[in-house]
């Protein structure tokens, strides 16, 4: 099921894309990386329970972190967590989440005793001011749409039927 709706809200995402006249072409399957026709990066990540999970090259603050390598970040993520009847779709540089992350991981390591081995980082889209959490407000601004039951309909059918393009 979990898997299923990962595709749902994939599909939901580039569909966004697509209606809006700015479809996306994968170039790289496994890690979910789009080009524009302009050439920009996109990195696409979902998550049912509404945070983004970052992936760092190292355990300290200024390490290196996996999404860099792309412009932008499109996060498709459930209005509520874990109900499909409203999906959000962000469009975020990839340089503010980083500067964002960043800040969060030094505040994260001044607060807490660890075994060092924090390459796992989260940002919560939730409306807490818990460390790491507050994003749906916090990205507000980078929100381009959000899709209701209407539209998942359509994007399940597509999925049922074997037709999606991606």
């Amino acid at each position: 099921m979990a898997r299923e709706h990962t595709q749902v809200l994939r599909n939901l995402a580039l569909r966004v894309f697509d209606d809006a006249g700015r479809p996306l072409r994968r170039i790289h399957a496994r890690r979910h990386v789009y080009s524009d026709q302009d050439g920009r990066g996109h990195r696409l990540s979902t998550n049912m329970e509404r945070v983004l999970i970052i992936t760092t090259q190292g355990t300290d603050a200024n390490a290196p972190i996996d999404l860099e390598d792309v412009e932008n970040l499109i996060f498709a993520a459930p209005r509520q967590p874990g109900r499909l009847d409203e999906i959000d779709v962000y469009l975020i540089p990839t340089k503010r989440i980083a500067e964002d992350a960043r800040q969060d991981h030094r505040h994260f390591l001044e607060q807490r005793t660890t075994k060092g081995h924090n390459t796992t980082w989260q940002q919560r889209f939730d409306t807490t001011d818990n460390l790491c959490g507050g994003y749906s407000s916090k990205y507000a601004g980078f929100l381009i749409a959000t899709v209701t039951e209407s539209c998942l309909q359509a994007a399940r059918s597509v999925e049922a039927t074997g037709a999606g393009r991606r």
